[in-house]
C-alpha cells in the first residue's frame, strides 16, 4: 500500500461504493468536493464541509428529497458514522 492509498482512507471510507448520480445536484457537487479535498489531504476544509452537508442531509432527508438509505450511506461513507 503506497503513502497516497493509505492518506486517502484516512478521511472517507473509499471500500464503500455508492453511485451519487440520482442524488441532487447540489448533493452531488459537495460530494465531489469531499472527494477533492480528500485527495488534497484538506482535513480541515474536508471537515468544515462534511459538518455544513450533514445539516442538508438532514434537511433533504424531512423534506423527502433523499431516501433513509442515501442518507445513511452518506453519513458512513463520508462522515465515519455507524447507525
Amino acid at each position: 500500500m503506497d503513502k497516497k492509498e493509505t492518506k486517502n482512507k484516512a478521511l472517507y471510507l473509499h471500500d464503500i461504493e455508492y453511485d451519487t448520480s440520482h442524488l441532487p445536484s447540489y448533493l452531488q457537487e459537495q460530494i465531489k468536493n469531499l472527494e477533492k479535498y480528500d485527495e488534497e489531504d484538506d482535513w480541515i476544509s474536508y471537515d468544515m464541509l462534511f459538518y455544513a452537508l450533514e445539516g442538508q442531509l438532514k434537511n433533504y432527508l424531512l423534506n423527502k428529497r433523499i431516501s433513509e438509505y442515501d442518507f445513511k450511506i452518506i453519513m458512513r461513507k463520508y462522515g465515519r458514522y455507524v447507525d
